[in-house]
C-alpha cells in the first residue's frame, strides 16, 4: 500500500520540476534544529503519511547512467524525499505527532543546519575518553570459536548463492559446516537471516557514533557519516568476490533487505544521541532523531541502484541543503 504512495509521490515531485535556488542564493541550512517550523504549503508539497520503510521495491529506481545528470539527480532526490516524507518516526511518550511532522518537513525543506559547526572545539569530549582499551591476541578457545563461525557463514553463503536463500534450511547449513543445529543457533540466535549479516550489532552501532564523535575539525556530521557509509555495503568500491555474492544475495531477497534495514535502523537512538551531543542539543532532540533515522535508511534506498555511491552523495546533499536546493550541485 505505502509502496504505491512512495512511487506516486516521487513521480509527482519529479514532474513538478521545482525551481531550485542556486547554491550561492540559498542558506546553508534552516532554522535551529531544536525548534522546527513549517507551513501548510511545505506539507502539501512534500506529503505527510506514515510509511513502513521495510516495504520497498528498488526495481523502480531510475537508470542514472542513461539519464542526463540533472534529471537523474532529481529522480534520486525525489525518491528519497518521498521515502522520508511518508516515513513516520516512532513517537516517544512526550512527542506531539504534529510536531514530529513539522520537524520532518522542516528538515526536508531546509536541510540540517549543522549546529555542530558552531560549537566550540573545547566543548567536544576527547576521543580518547570513548576509546576502549586494545584487546590482546585471541586465545585458542576464541580462535576455535571464530573458525566455527567462519565455517558456518561460508557454508551458508555458498548454499544460498547456489540454490537461493528461500530454498535452504538451517539443517542443511549445519551439515555443510560439519556442526550441529544447536551450535549454529548458539552462534547465530536469529537463525538463517543473521548468517548473511554476521557482524556484531554493538560494533556496528559504535562505528556510527564514533564517526560522529571523532570527525575531523570543521566536518559536519553528515559528511562524517557519508565517509563511514561509503566504506560499507552497497557503497563499497571494488568489493571482494565474497562480498559481492552477499550484496547480490541481499538485493535478490526481500527478507534479507528487510533485515538489513532493521540492522541499520537499530542504531537510530544511539546515533541521534551522538548527533545531539556534538551539536549541543538536548539528548532527545527531535530533529537529530529524524536525521539519524533518515541517514540509516540510505543503504536501503541505494540498494539496486545503478550507482549507489552517487545515490549516497545525492541523498546526503538533500539532508544537508533540503529540497529543492539539492537539485543544484553544491
Amino acid at each position: 500500500m505505502w509502496l504505491d504512495h512512495e512511487r506516486e509521490l516521487a513521480q509527482a515531485l519529479t514532474e513538478t520540476e521545482p525551481q531550485a535556488p542556486a547554491p550561492d542564493d540559498s542558506p546553508r541550512g534552516g532554522p535551529d534544529a531544536s525548534t522546527p517550523q513549517t507551513d501548510a504549503t511545505t506539507q502539501t508539497d512534500l506529503g505527510a503519511q506514515a510509511h513502513d520503510p521495510a516495504q520497498t521495491d528498488d526495481t523502480a529506481w531510475p537508470d542514472v547512467a542513461a539519464r542526463t545528470d540533472h534529471a537523474a539527480r532529481a529522480e534520486v532526490a525525489a525518491r528519497a524525499v518521498a521515502r522520508f516524507a511518508l516515513d513516520r518516526l516512532r513517537p516517544r511518550g512526550q512527542d506531539d505527532p504534529r510536531r514530529v511532522i513539522e520537524a520532518a518537513f522542516t528538515l526536508l525543506a531546509n536541510g540540517w543546519p549543522a549546529p555542530e559547526l558552531s560549537r566550540p572545539a573545547s566543548d567536544r569530549a576527547p576521543a580518547v575518553a570513548r576509546s576502549a582499551a586494545p584487546a590482546g591476541p585471541p586465545g585458542l578457545r576464541e580462535r576455535k570459536k571464530a573458525q566455527t563461525r567462519r565455517a558456518i557463514i561460508e557454508a551458508a553463503v555458498a548454499l544460498f548463492t547456489e540454490r537461493g536463500y528461500d530454498n535452504v534450511g538451517v539443517r542443511e547449513i549445519a551439515d555443510a559446516a560439519d556442526t550441529s543445529i544447536a551450535t549454529l543457533f548458539k552462534y547465530f540466535p536469529d537463525g538463517k537471516v543473521s548468517l548473511v549479516f554476521p557482524g556484531d550489532r554493538a560494533a556496528r552501532i559504535a562505528s556510527l557514533t564514533d564517526a560522529v564523535h571523532d570527525r575531523a575539525p570543521g566536518q559536519t556530521v553528515l559528511d562524517a557519516l557519508r565517509g563511514l557509509l561509503s566504506q560499507r555495503g552497497p557503497f563499497k568500491e571494488d568489493p571482494t568476490p565474497a562480498e559481492q555474492r552477499v550484496l547480490d544475495l541481499v538485493s535478490a531477497t526481500p527478507d534479507l533487505r528487510d533485515y538489513a534495514l532493521r540492522s541499520w535502523t537499530n542504531g537510530q537512538d544511539a546515533l541521534a544521541a551522538a548527533i545531539a551531543e556534538e551539536s549541543g542539543l538536548p539528548a532527545d532532540d527531535l530533529t537529530a532523531r529524524l536525521l539519524a533515522r533518515y541517514v540509516l535508511q540510505i543503504p536501503d534506498l541505494a540498494r539496486n541502484t545503478p550507482d549507489p555511491r552517487r545515490t549516497l552523495d545525492i541523498v546526503i546533499d538533500l539532508l544537508s541543503r533540503g529540497w529543492p536546493a539539492c537539485l543544484h550541485e553544491s
